[in-house]
């Protein structure tokens, strides 16, 4: 039987603005796409402040405080508390990427927000750009979030080099997996043509990108812009964009890449799950160990 779950990245213009602007373009980019319809809505990597005039001042200040104190929020926070209210409103999961104050730590966060507006999980940025443990906390879990519309695994930004973070997320039972980011590197077009793809593939599960968008992707073709991706690697939704708007598409989560389970027997087996039982833990203790003497 077919689990379809509907999925929305949103692409946001990476102009320099006001801070209270970008906001307000948000939220009404948000209830746009809610009105669209869809079960999981995800933005770009600290969509609500990323190249605002306040962001930019605050960065060229030096000051680790000044960053945290400009750009961070916390639930309480008015623009949060908005996409709660937005997340009720249309029934839907709502996922923004937000400095995130929490206590005494600040994180860059991906937080869930479930259909009734309360928080059902977030994940704290796990590895950090060169630079970013300047001014943020590191994250220290690697752990899916249960929403109505399955498990999701959440990356950000530089995560995506580590892949094995997708690895753990399918083993704890992530279902759909999600890159939100603010990349606009000379490589990405590597990563959207063979990366991405392989890593659907290899664990069987869809994967939505959040990104921005930037005006020259229009004159030079750039390939960098919000996608989802089902299962077996396929685009199902994507493609340039030169301001805010957002990509939707329908994946199921029951549809997964099969193998024989022997060649020349037409028996078939789940590929990822497959690939599962034949893992040599024996083998890979080096994925956990330092490496000696390495340096940048």
């Amino acid at each position: 039987m077919a689990r379809a779950v509907r999925l929305t990245m949103l692409t946001v213009h990476n102009k320099i603005q006001p801070m209270a602007e970008r906001r307000r373009e948000l939220i009404d980019l948000i209830d746009r796409a809610g009105r669209a319809g869809c079960d999981i809505m995800v933005l770009p990597e600290c969509a609500d402040h990323h190249r605002t005039n306040e962001a930019i001042a605050a960065h060229e200040s030096g000051s680790r405080a000044a960053v945290r104190e400009t750009l961070g929020l916390s639930l309480e926070s008015p623009w949060l508390q908005q996409v709660m209210g937005l997340a009720r409103k249309h029934k839907t999961v709502i996922v923004p990427c937000v400095v995130h104050k929490d206590g005494p730590r600040t994180y860059t966060a991906s937080l869930v927000f479930g259909p009734d507006g309360a928080l059902l999980g977030s994940y704290n940025k796990t590895h950090l750009a060169p630079g970013e443990e300047r001014v943020l906390d590191w994250g220290n879990h690697l752990d899916p979030i249960p929403t109505p519309f399955g498990r999701i695994g959440i990356q950000i930004c530089w995560d995506f080099h580590f892949p094995e973070i997708s690895r753990v997320y399918e083993l704890k039972g992530a279902e759909l997996q999600f890159w939100t980011t603010m990349r606009q590197g000379w490589w990405e077009r590597e990563l959207y043509h063979a990366v991405l793809p392989a890593r659907c593939f290899t664990h069987g599960t869809p994967l939505g990108v959040s990104t921005f968008a930037l005006d020259e992707q229009l004159l030079h073709r750039g390939v960098m812009n919000s996608a989802i991706l089902d299962a077996f690697g396929q685009t199902l939704a994507g493609g340039i964009q030169g301001s805010n708007g957002f990509v939707s598409a329908t994946v199921d989560l029951d549809q997964r890449p099969q193998t024989h389970k022997e060649w020349n027997v037409p028996e078939l087996v789940d590929y990822p799950r497959y690939l599962q039982t034949q893992r040599r833990t024996d083998l890979y203790s080096v994925l956990t160990a330092p490496l000696p003497g390495k340096s940048v």
